[in-house]
């Protein structure tokens, strides 16, 4: 993590002619090395602003500054990003879930009676794939999830970013995000079947009561499905979107505008 007394004088002495008495200033927690030369981003607030200076003092044109900020920028977003919603998906009980569903609804289908219609077991049959498909999107998404947040860590270890982590970071992203669309995707397409398979056992539960022993898991199942709905689902879906439509969001083309702005390096 860079620190103030890292920061070269000659960057620091240019950039007190942007100080302001009345304004908070700051600076990114790294280094960013662009075209052969070291840069630190600074930022004043409010209204948050940036201007980017050379180690040696020298202050880039605009569309050199406009790169570097949004390089910074890229990479502070993922991080906060994994750090937030990523830890999250890495740390939940998904894959014991999907596990746990899969024991469930193959002693289901030993437990059914052979005379079974055709389209309920079809239905059992399909709700098993989509267990196992999501359990195999789930170990891909902590798996890229970890790969991204080891890599932060190692970039912030160095106090150097370059064009090419933040590059690498978003292929990590997208990675995530599309296995993240799969297993939803798998979810949605089988909504019917589930819903076959759980209003079957409700009939039959009556006549066989040792079918609520597979009917109350499924029930949980459909009742987190449901409760998925909060602000960092919310976040996720955004983030999925974004990465399936190959292209930023409303909201985000509006930030960016507002950072572009917010660049106080000198246009030629």
């Amino acid at each position: 993590m860079l620190k103030k007394e890292d920061i070269p004088n000659d960057a620091l002495e240019t950039f007190m002619h942007y100080e302001d008495d009345k304004r908070d200033t700051g600076f990114m927690p790294m280094k960013l090395y662009y075209n052969n030369n070291y840069y630190i981003v600074f930022t004043l607030t409010p209204p948050l602003e940036y201007i980017v200076i050379r180690e040696d003092g020298a202050v880039p044109f605009y569309e050199d500054a406009r790169k570097i900020t949004f390089i910074a920028l890229g990479f502070d977003t993922k991080e906060k990003n994994m750090n937030n919603i990523g830890k999250e998906w890495l740390n939940s009980s998904a894959k014991v879930l999907f596990r746990r569903l899969i024991d469930i609804l193959e002693g289901l289908k030993q437990k059914l009676d052979s005379d079974i219609l055709g389209d309920v077991l079809q239905s059992v049959n399909a709700f098993i794939e989509m267990a196992e498909r999501s359990l195999h999107e789930q170990k891909e998404i902590e798996r890229t999830v970890k790969e991204g947040l080891d890599y932060t860590e190692n970039v912030k270890q160095q106090d150097v970013l370059t064009k090419e982590d933040e590059v690498y970071l978003e292929q990590n992203k997208e990675a995530t995000m599309r296995a993240m669309s799969r297993k939803n995707m798998i979810q949605m397409k089988t909504y019917d079947d589930r819903k076959k398979v759980i209003g079957y056992l409700v009939r039959k539960m009556w006549t066989n009561p040792a079918l609520l022993f597979y009917l109350l898991p499924l029930l949980r199942y459909q009742m987190n499905l449901r409760r998925n709905k909060g602000r960092k689902a919310k976040k996720a879906r955004e983030l999925i979107k974004e990465t399936m439509e190959g292209r930023p969001s409303t909201e985000q083309i509006e930030t960016d505008k507002e950072i572009m702005q917010g660049i106080l390096n000198p246009k030629k």
